[in-house]
């Protein structure tokens, strides 16, 4: 499960019209509940997509992470998931996404802008892709 208040939410929806039509991208940033494993959602972190074919892909900028992970550790918050838009199909990870995602442990969300805006999360193993509630 992963908590993430409907401020967040909206601004996710949001920062992907914004980005329209490339992909953005960017990391949660939070606390995990060791016990329950759920992930709690403080801020969003925008990281700018350096991908060459941004309409259809994204890469974080590497001087966009590394801000990311000074933000985290000042905050006293980690790292608990990523996130990146689909403006042109729905919110289920690509084959392309698969390639680089297995830590099960991260919220993994997509921001679909196709049709009705909505954003799924996922937890995704080496071999497994499980759909995570969104608790608003």
């Amino acid at each position: 499960m992963i908590f993430l208040p409907k401020t967040l939410y909206d601004k996710l929806i949001a920062y992907a019209q914004s980005c329209y039509p490339k992909e953005c991208c960017g990391y949660f940033l939070g606390k995990q509940n060791t016990q329950t494993l759920q992930n709690n959602v403080k801020e969003i972190f925008k990281v700018k997509n350096i991908h060459q074919n941004p309409e259809h892909f994204f890469t974080f900028c590497p001087n966009d992470q590394i801000k990311a992970l000074q933000k985290a550790k000042k905050q006293d918050l980690d790292i608990i998931g990523i996130f990146h838009s689909h403006p042109f199909s729905q919110a289920y990870p690509s084959e392309e996404d698969l390639k680089y995602i297995d830590d099960d442990t991260k919220s993994y969300c997509i921001i679909s802008l196709e049709n009705q805006p909505n954003i799924a999360c996922f937890r995704i193993g080496k071999e497994k892709i499980h759909k995570e509630i969104i608790k608003l």
